[in-house]
């Protein structure tokens, strides 16, 4: 599902230099990727506050919204095309599903502190 990264060596000291896609390739994923999480998140019925903010995303997202938005990019990395095939979807769906529902039973156990 990952994109693989191209890379080139430098002909004088031999090290290997990682080329990532443009930058405007990656804030159209970037785009694509919030745009899905606000799919998601709307079938997910996950409200637009910010406790998932840490769990989800790196902590520095807006809402969960951001967090799933970045979830997603964590997930999927920088993927050949846009917009995923249906079953590249509904496998996130079943993901996110997943670590929701693990989230939750750890809440459950006492694994997270708020």
């Amino acid at each position: 599902m990952k994109e693989q990264m191209k890379s080139e060596t430098c002909p004088t000291c031999g090290h290997r230099n990682i080329i990532k896609p443009s930058n405007g390739i990656v804030e159209q994923r970037r785009k694509a990727a919030s745009s899905l999480a606000n799919h998601l998140a709307f079938s997910l019925n996950i409200p637009r506050t910010k406790q998932l903010v840490f769990i989800l995303g790196k902590g520095t997202e807006r809402d969960n919204h951001a967090a799933v938005a970045h979830w997603i990019m964590e997930k999927i990395g920088y993927v050949n095309s846009w917009p995923l095939p249906a079953d590249e979807v509904h496998a996130l769906i079943s993901d996110l599903e997943r670590d929701l529902s693990g989230i939750l039973s750890d809440l459950d156990h006492g694994k997270f502190y708020v």
